[in-house]
């Protein structure tokens, strides 16, 4: 639902822009006041604002220049509605921004349609952001790796020469293991990244009628890869699996690259020394893996908003990690015709279900 905000100091005529836009399913915010109007503006910032032009104090030309010069409301669509109706006055509104310019009386039905435009251009313009931000992250997700690659691989060898000449050094072999940590974790977000990035392609053979071959032991691997991200969280202990042998219905990389975001993500949101589970197995028309953790949780609506590059965390302490696992998890589910079904509740941890269809 768009969010209109009425500055209009006549009471009368703002409480029928009011129930205009109600009536038409808008939310609305009202102020009697130019400075209202900003305050309310900011404070949350509407999805349009129409605004009169003759009021006391600061008037709508001042409303629109200060909303202009905050980040929250500097595109926000400005209609001026007023008794003004000369030339000057439409060309000064105009040129600090505004985006239409109505005068009184108005027709209801020109006021909806002019409202109704600068909403259509305004959903484009965040749909094209949107669309550029995420060509700049696919970019930058194909070009990190090859780049963290090899500084890496420096790291490692300035590591293994370190050890090498301090040899017996009980500090040394700390440091070293330390950073040999440290390497490993660079190199799984490396991996992570990486496959960020070559998802689009996946899709592509996938529909071009690409296959690949399905695992060969879905316990195994699944095992192995837990074993070896608990272990890099130091929290081996904390992981209870329930993985019967059998074959999973998608790739070896895919079901590596599943269970090792599930688990990763149970890791990083909750403590050390709370229970992990971790379940995969066939179900009567598909295979399931379950991934649950005793965690900080995420509210309803922080689960509907997941997405790449995004952060969601409840306390002071803010994990690390670029916010990529359970997008990866989505889109792997669905390249593979499979479902997501994320169960959570603050505080009390977060159950997330993968399944894919056998056939």
């Amino acid at each position: 639902m768009n969010r209109v905000l009425v500055i209009e100091d006549d009471a009368v005529a703002r409480r029928q822009l009011g129930e205009i836009f109600r009536f038409e399913g808008f939310e609305v915010a009202e102020a009697d006041s130019g400075q209202a109007g900003i305050a309310a503006a900011v404070r949350a910032a509407p999805d349009l604002i129409v605004c009169d032009i003759m009021m006391p104090g600061v008037d709508g030309f001042g409303v629109l220049q200060a909303l202009r010069k905050h980040p929250e409301t500097a595109l926000t669509p400005f209609i001026f509605l007023t008794a003004k109706a000369g030339g000057q006055d439409m060309r000064e509104g105009m040129g600090q921004g505004a985006d239409d310019y109505i005068t009184k009386p108005f027709d209801p039905e020109a006021l909806l349609a002019s409202v109704r435009q600068r909403l259509v251009r305004r959903n484009l313009q965040i749909e094209e952001a949107e669309r550029r931000a995420a060509e700049t992250g696919m970019v930058a997700a194909a070009a990190v790796p090859r780049e963290m690659e090899g500084c890496l691989a420096h790291i490692e060898a300035i590591s293994g020469a370190l050890a090498a000449k301090y040899a017996g050094d009980p500090q040394a072999a700390e440091m070293r293991d330390a950073m040999k940590q440290e390497v490993a974790r660079l190199r799984t977000l490396s991996q992570r990244l990486r496959l960020y990035s070559e998802l689009p392609g996946l899709y592509a053979g996938r529909f071009a009628g690409g296959n690949a071959s399905p695992t060969a032991s879905s316990h195994e691997l699944v095992m192995e890869t837990a074993r070896e991200v608990t272990e890099r969280w130091a929290r081996t202990t904390d992981l209870e699996v329930s993985a019967p042998a059998g074959t999973a219905p998608l790739p070896s990389e895919s079901l590596a690259a599943l269970t090792r975001e599930l688990i990763d993500n149970a890791c990083k949101f909750s403590a050390p020394s709370t229970r992990i589970v971790l379940e995969a197995k066939p179900e009567a028309a598909y295979w399931k893996i379950m991934v649950a953790d005793h965690g900080q949780g995420m509210f309803p609506e922080q689960v509907r908003e997941i997405g790449a590059f995004k952060q969601f965390w409840n306390g002071p302490e803010r994990p690390r990690g670029l916010g990529l696992g359970l997008v990866l998890v989505q889109t792997l589910a669905r390249l593979h015709s499979g479902e997501v079904l994320i169960e959570s509740e603050p505080r009390a941890g977060t159950r997330v279900t993968v399944m894919i269809p056998s056939e």
